[in-house]
């Protein structure tokens, strides 16, 4: 009986070579979409592509055009919860925009901020929350006629002032930090809703360092 030869390895390795070059490739692809989904659904439900405001004037971001106003330190006397064992401060930072004429005035006004620092620690926004107490608030509030939402705030008379498209319309984010909170590195940061900004997850980014304090009221 004649032994069977042995099939050459390059040979079938070459009738075989698009099966295994479409085997690689799909292969590739169940890791790579899967991935590459995930990253999608992480960039909408996330803050992930910040838009870098310019260091003057306008920067537009979601159909308005948005500008730093200026930023000033309260310092807080005592302790302040949640600085239990440190003095606190409260970093105001004031804002402007001017709403686009095709902007969705509930969504602009549901807007979020947030402050960053130099070593990414994070006070404020969406998923971390850091509120003032409602007697500090309505002390802010009243000393300087501005609330934090993007698009309405409470007038002197009890009425609500709202944006309107393409004038200007101030509003400002407070936020209580360590006392020993370093300016230089700071950010300040508005968020909309991350599922439906362009591209999912986008949010303005203002460099704090050398904004000048914010003017009176008026």
């Amino acid at each position: 009986m004649t032994p069977m030869k042995s099939m050459p390895a390059d040979g079938w390795l070459r009738r075989n070579r698009w099966w295994l070059a479409g085997a690689v490739v799909l292969g590739a692809m169940a890791f790579v979409l899967p991935y590459r989904a995930a990253q999608h659904e992480y960039g909408r439900r996330t803050y992930t592509h910040p838009v870098q405001a310019a260091a003057e004037g306008w920067t537009a971001y979601e159909g308005s055009r948005w500008r730093l106003v200026g930023v000033r330190r309260e310092p807080v006397l005592g302790t302040a919860a949640p600085y239990l064992h440190s003095e606190a401060a409260i970093v105001h930072v004031v804002y402007e925009v001017i709403p686009g004429r095709d902007v969705d005035m509930k969504r602009l006004n549901a807007c979020r901020g947030r402050l960053q620092d130099a070593r990414g620690r994070v006070w404020g926004g969406q998923a971390f929350l850091n509120e003032l107490d409602s007697k500090t608030e309505r002390r802010i509030r009243e000393q300087s006629g501005l609330e934090s939402r993007c698009a309405s705030r409470s007038g002197p008379d009890f009425s609500e002032v709202k944006a309107r498209p393409t004038r200007p319309f101030r509003f400002r984010h407070s936020y209580l930090v360590p006392s020993e909170l370093p300016g230089k590195g700071l950010r300040g940061e508005i968020m909309l809703d991350p599922f439906n900004t362009v591209p999912p997850g986008s949010y303005i980014s203002f460099d704090l360092d050398r904004a000048p304090a914010p003017p009176s009221p008026g």
